[in-house]
């Protein structure tokens, strides 16, 4: 896998630096040099920010499974599941500096690491005898371990193990009302371990700062769910789901910036979903379908640091769609409108306010109206 980029940042700086024939303090174009300015200055050199990343990574990974299944009853079933795993990743980075021609990370830098984890889950699912589905579970696995992408710096050029998650799960599930009601229901806690975040420090070979994916934080995010689906006449569905989160870290080690007290990014406390769904029959020339969907998910942040620029502060998404369907029902033509109401919400981003000043975010998309036509062969 290759990934080659440029990056532009304040194009055009260092150009104007190395033509001026005095450093900006005043002082001539000789050493020491304690301001930008003057050509051939060291100084200039660094506020050289065009870049050209190139990075270069080959993952070799092995894996042996199994799964297993025992009836211990009738109605009581065993779970049992394991998989363990061998990965072996190259990483070859290469960066310079557009303008100076300045090499960050030079050409032939190589670095490798391994790993071999286990992950493997218990479960027991019991079926009552008016049909409702019990069931608890606890497992374990693993995020992989990996590098750091597009180092400005060699010392940035490290690797970090892979993040570890233990969890339990019980719930239900049941279909009661002569299967016309449709119930779900789950509580789980997730215990994380070695979290990979990213990490401010200082690189005592040059003197600047670093970031970094470490393995450095743990945290534990619990929650419930609940989802219901009812068939309320031959021709009219309903349906509602609600999601409670509650996630907060233990602790949050060497990264800098971070402390148990902020929110785990992308972690909003609530969401909400519901759904009326509506067939019109029209006889011997097939049907129309009419479906509202509506979405809410409350505030969340977009990076560890809780920049509040980067923060959605909570969102509805309303969409609506119209189906007709034939009588022989081998095609099917839709009408659509996704975010009715044009809301205005963030899906992601990311920020460099304590360096650059900067952040940016990517929008959710906005009203959008269109048609669909499916063939069923």
């Amino acid at each position: 896998m290759r990934d080659d980029n440029t990056v532009r940042l304040a194009s055009g700086i260092y150009a104007a630096l190395e033509a001026i024939p005095v450093q900006l303090s005043g002082a001539p174009c000789a050493p020491p040099f304690m301001a930008p300015g003057c050509p051939g200055n060291p100084i200039n050199v660094a506020l050289d920010l065009d870049l050209h990343p190139i990075t270069e990574q080959e993952v070799t990974s092995y894996a042996v499974f199994a799964n297993f299944n025992y009836h211990l009853t009738d109605q009581l079933t065993m779970n049992l599941g394991v998989r363990w795993t061998d990965e072996e990743k190259d990483f070859s980075p290469f960066n310079t500096k557009v303008n100076s021609g300045v090499d960050i990370i030079p050409a032939g830098t190589t670095v490798k690491d391994s790993w071999q984890e286990s992950s493997y889950r218990f479960g027991l699912d019991y079926v009552t005898s008016n049909d409702w589905l019990l069931y608890g579970s606890y497992s374990h696995g693993f995020k992989s371990g990996g590098f750091n992408g597009r180092p400005t710096t060699l010392g940035e050029v490290e690797s970090y193990d892979p993040e570890f998650l233990d969890s339990i799960e019980f719930g239900f599930k049941t279909e009661v009302m002569n299967n016309r009601l449709r119930l779900n229901a789950s509580y789980f806690h997730n215990e994380y371990e070695d979290i990979q975040l990213l990490v401010r420090s200082l690189d005592p070979a040059s003197g600047s700062f670093l970031s970094a994916l470490e393995n450095a934080a743990e945290a534990t995010i619990q929650g419930v769910e609940f989802e219901g689906t009812a068939l309320l006449t031959e021709h009219l569905t309903l349906a509602l789901g609600i999601g409670y989160l509650d996630a907060e870290y233990d602790d949050t080690g060497g990264a800098i910036g971070i402390t148990t007290d902020h929110e785990l990014l992308h972690t909003p406390e609530w969401n909400v979903n519901a759904m009326v769904q509506y067939a019109a029959s029209l006889g011997s020339s097939g049907e129309f379908i009419f479906r509202l969907d509506y979405g809410y998910t409350s505030s969340y942040f977009q990076d560890a640091i809780n920049a509040a620029s980067l923060k959605e502060n909570g969102f509805d998404l309303v969409n609506f769609r119209v189906t007709y369907l034939p009588p022989k029902e081998n095609y099917e033509v839709a009408v659509f409108v996704t975010n009715l109401l044009d809301e205005e919400y963030i899906v992601a981003g990311g920020g460099a306010l304590d360096s650059f000043g900067t952040a940016e975010y990517t929008p959710g998309r906005p009203r959008e109206l269109g048609v669909s036509l499916k063939y069923f062969f």
